[in-house]
């Protein structure tokens, strides 16, 4: 399984794509995600109609954190919360199983998405990740989650003008 598999939502996927902790990229890509969730107005429209919706988020364990993505997020304003569907299965949590919903609250987020017709909004890791893959790599990636590239184009037209 590659990466880009996380995002068929299949219970026996059991690859991880791994990170160090001193991975100074990635690190910036999860602070910006942090500082995005709590001055971008979209987020807490989250639950609107946009084509895809997700959260990274970092589950204790007794060897640290996982960070999971989950999906369907809604927010909710009363508890100041977020609930979503986790979307792959754990691999080091025992009472959290793929598809179960969780809430969650913003410290606890590392990433978040919503993915449109022409695009994305987040997706700070995702970026960081697809950045690093081969061409081939990513055009498998596209074809499970074909935001990024949507956006990549657009991105690419303008500069072009």
């Amino acid at each position: 399984m590659g990466l880009f598999d996380v995002f068929k939502k299949k219970k026996e996927l059991k690859e991880i794509y791994s990170f160090e902790d001193t991975d100074e990229e990635m690190n910036l890509a999860i602070d910006t995600a942090k500082v995005c969730l709590y001055i971008s107005p979209i987020v807490m429209q989250i639950d609107k109609e946009f084509e895809r919706t997700g959260i990274k988020v970092a589950f204790k364990t007794e060897f640290g954190h996982e960070h999971i993505w989950c999906e369907n997020v809604k927010y909710t304003s009363d508890d100041d919360c977020f609930i979503a569907q986790v979307a792959n299965e754990p691999e080091n949590i025992n009472d959290i199983e793929f598809e179960d919903w969780v809430r969650v609250t913003a410290d606890q987020i590392t990433d978040w998405y919503v993915g449109t017709s022409t695009g994305i909004v987040g997706g700070h890791t995702l970026k960081v990740i697809r950045n690093r893959l081969s061409e081939s790599e990513k055009t498998q990636f596209d074809e499970s989650f074909p935001y990024l590239s949507r956006q990549e184009k657009i991105d690419n037209s303008k500069e072009e003008i």
